[in-house]
């Protein structure tokens, strides 16, 4: 007999402590850890039966019930883990459908099977007109979404109309060491490091966004990270002198000023208390990611 893997007590996050792989400014970061409560991440695991479902919703009630003042326009469901789900516990997410016009926020749906995804187009909550239920890929992708609509209406609000708000070209970071980096202009779908391969230096993104990918075997690719201008690549391999561990491509065209080995060799030698300002900032870089990284396994770890 078939039981249900859902606990009762399974993980619940927001997107205050849990964010997608998109690379943000400082300033947008700030709006989601402002504004990230309103986000709230389910993961679900096992079999999904009706009685589990119900559970679901009496623990989204719970969750308005107990921060009342707190925002909820997303809810976000990651079914990785769920191995299937009862054609019953799917007609319940009706249920959750009437839950969310009347408390106004979307419910998406991350990580399904090509067989679960159907059940649920077959109930029609999942529909090229619902303004309720949204299908992605993973939970990333479905975390970027919330993001970009958070950040959107906060920047509207502010009179901003757009998420183009540059912190200062390479010229003006590096003015000292510009010299020795070459401009480079790269078209949308340029794969400028490939995994496995030496990269041969560090690439500055000065204009444009970039993803980072890894191969997992058998031709399939996750994403790692998505970073817009301001961000370093190809660092660690340069650093360490290791061969690529994952992929980058860039996601539209791109203005990128590329450090080759040879002449972060030189810069080294001939004006190494200009190089202290580079590596002052990858430090601070690597130092932020890994900030990141331990905040998402505190989040993981309640």
């Amino acid at each position: 007999e078939r039981q249900s893997l859902i606990r009762s007590d399974a993980i619940e996050l927001s997107g205050k402590t849990f964010s997608s792989n998109v690379g943000r400014s400082e300033y947008m970061k700030k709006i989601l850890e402002e504004k990230g409560d309103q986000i709230f991440i389910l993961p679900l695991q096992g079999f999904v039966f009706f009685g589990t479902a119900n559970q679901i919703l009496e623990r989204v009630q719970r969750r308005f019930d107990s921060d009342p003042d707190i925002e909820l326009s997303y809810l976000v469901f990651d079914f990785r883990q769920v191995t299937g789900v009862d054609s019953s516990a799917v007609n319940s997410f009706n249920k959750l459908q009437i839950m969310a016009e009347k408390n106004e926020f979307r419910v998406l749906l991350c990580g399904m099977s090509a067989e679960v995804h159907d059940q649920f187009e077959i109930e029609n909550l999942l529909s090229e007109d619902s303004n309720i239920f949204n299908a992605f890929s993973d939970l990333d992708h479905g975390l970027e979404w919330c993001e970009e609509h958070i950040i959107q209406k906060s920047l509207e609000l502010e009179g901003h109309a757009s998420q183009t708000i540059r912190e200062g070209s390479f010229k003006d970071r590096f003015q000292q060491v510009a010299d020795f980096f070459e401009y480079r202009e790269e078209t949308e779908g340029t794969r400028i490091i490939e995994q496995g391969q030496n990269p041969g230096g560090i690439y500055f993104i000065d204009a444009g966004q970039i993803s980072v990918f890894l191969d997992t075997g058998g031709g399939n690719e996750i994403r790692l990270k998505t970073m817009g201008e301001g961000t370093v690549v190809g660092e660690v391999s340069l650093y360490l002198g290791s061969k690529a561990s994952a992929s980058v491509v860039t996601d539209e065209p791109c203005q990128i000023y590329y450090l080759s080995k040879g002449k972060f060799n030189q810069l080294n030698q001939d004006a190494p208390e200009k190089a202290s300002e580079l590596h002052t900032y990858v430090v601070k870089l690597l130092s932020d990611r890994l900030a990141e990284s331990n905040a998402t396994i505190r989040a993981l770890m309640r």
